[in-house]
């Protein structure tokens, strides 16, 4: 008797948890792609709860891909107040080849990368992280910059040669003299200084190996609407647009700002939101980060993306 109300009591906290998740799921929230988190009660709960995860990851499969479910802070949280144990569930680990010099900083942040569920494999130089990157895939690259032996630089764009739409390069700066805007247009995704923080890393690594649609199918601020009237089409990189704003528009923005927009492209016109990303005051250009795109924008691009896999992630101009 007492068994069995014990499984009584654990199949409906069983159920509470997972019934968070479907709501998470069901919400289209952007959650984190690295693992489906199950909980586990006990030993010979654990088959069945398995099961019923894969069906609320089925029930979400609309609206998120197979990795991209549930958020591991909230559901380790739910998981802890109902008294359970949590484990990771997953389906194919993301590898990412991890670019340091300095050891100090490199083993601590490979050991915090696979404790969020990556594949992480660490080279001390450009070029012994090329050889690596010939030999093994990758879904994301993080590298500093001033090294030895081969420089970030170099092994960017060694890497853009071989992969364009590598979905991920993202530069953890140092001392260099390469700047943000030059950055973006080699195909870097973002920048970070030494000292970092961890947690905005992680979200740009997120970010970047999310889909398209993942990215830029939801919009959840209006920003200040600028109107870019400028019929000179232009490029478009794989996630942004550098445009020409004039006037009292281009006084009122400032990098990081959310910015509507409207311009012209090889593509016909692109309507969207962004994040301004760095802004030339002498020429009136600006780097513009996609946040949202409307929906016959975000098809014209992913059919781009697919088909001319552009090297820039916000081109120059």
């Amino acid at each position: 008797m007492c068994g069995q109300k014990n499984k009584s009591v654990e199949t409906k906290t069983t159920a509470r948890v997972l019934k968070v998740l479907q709501k998470k799921a069901k919400a289209g929230v952007f959650l984190w792609r690295f693992s489906i988190v199950v909980s586990r009660l006990v030993e010979r709960t654990g088959e069945a709860l398995e099961t019923d995860a894969v069906s609320v990851l089925k029930e979400s499969s609309d609206r998120l891909t197979k990795l991209s479910l549930f958020s591991y802070s909230e559901v380790k949280k739910s998981c802890s107040k109902n008294g359970l144990i949590w484990i990771g569930f997953m389906a194919k680990k993301k590898r990412i080849l991890l670019v340091d010099d300095e050891v100090d900083i490199l083993e601590p942040l490979a050991f915090n990368l696979e404790t969020c569920g990556y594949e992480v494999v660490t080279a001390e130089s450009g070029n012994n992280a090329f050889e690596l990157f010939r030999k093994k895939e990758f879904d994301a690259i993080i590298t500093d910059i001033k090294m030895p032996d081969g420089n970030g630089i170099e092994l960017l764009k060694n890497i853009k040669l071989n992969k364009p739409l590598c979905p991920v390069v993202s530069f953890i700066t140092g001392y260099s003299d390469l700047t943000l805007r030059q950055a973006f247009h080699l195909g870097a995704s973002s920048t970070f200084s030494k000292p970092f923080d961890f947690d905005e890393l992680r979200n740009k690594i997120e970010w970047a190996l999310a889909s398209p649609t993942e990215k830029w199918s939801q919009s959840n601020q209006k920003g200040n609407i600028v109107e870019i009237e400028n019929s000179d089409p232009r490029t478009i990189g794989s996630g942004g647009v550098s445009l020409h704003i004039d006037g009292d528009d281009y006084s009122q923005l400032a990098v990081n700002d959310r910015l509507g927009f409207e311009f012209n492209s090889e593509l016909g016109v692109i309507s969207g939101q962004g994040w301004v990303r760095w802004m030339d005051e002498k020429t009136g250009f600006m780097g513009v980060e996609f946040a949202y795109l409307d929906p016959d924008s975000l098809a014209k691009i992913s059919k781009y993306l697919q088909d001319k896999k552009p090297v820039p992630y916000i081109p120059e101009n």
